[in-house]
């Protein structure tokens, strides 16, 4: 089987030593590449495709979802999945209606996000069992509000 290309981009240098070695648990090869910033991040794709992005939003530069909107205009197919310190509970949701594949909170065990890696890299959508699993909405689509 051929190593799966993954873009890490993060700014804090223990996550990508923690998710390379979390990454020997996959059920898949993949060769990790890591940037630190939205340019780097984005010289990236446009230099080599990538099966997978874990991006973290708390960027020191940008926002990590404004980068994520940006990511998926100019690559439509790219599976981007959140990968964060921010509140779970607010940012999981925004994230699923950007366009994400999913998010796991950097308080949750390595496995978790592994877990996430391979599900999203069989196309399957990964986020917090509370968050209904429901496809984003298109952009300029009205949001189905509920009863509440």
């Amino acid at each position: 089987m051929s190593r799966l290309s993954l873009l890490l981009v993060d700014d804090h240098p223990l996550v990508q030593v923690a998710l390379e070695a979390a990454l020997q648990k996959s059920a898949y090869p993949w060769q990790l590449t890591s940037v630190a910033d939205d340019v780097q991040a984005m010289r990236c794709l446009t230099e080599r495709a990538f099966h997978l992005v874990i991006l973290d939003i708390g960027l020191p530069q940008v926002d990590g979802l404004q980068l994520m909107k940006r990511m998926l205009r100019h690559y439509p197919a790219l599976n981007i999945m959140i990968y964060t310190a921010q509140e779970e509970d607010v940012y999981a949701r925004l994230a699923q209606h950007g366009g994400a594949c999913g998010f796991v909170s950097k308080g949750q065990a390595m496995d978790r996000l592994i877990a996430a890696v391979d599900a999203v890299s069989q196309g399957e959508r990964f986020f917090p069992l509370w968050l209904p699993n429901a496809p984003p909405t298109e952009p300029g689509e009205p949001q189905v509000l509920t009863p509440k």
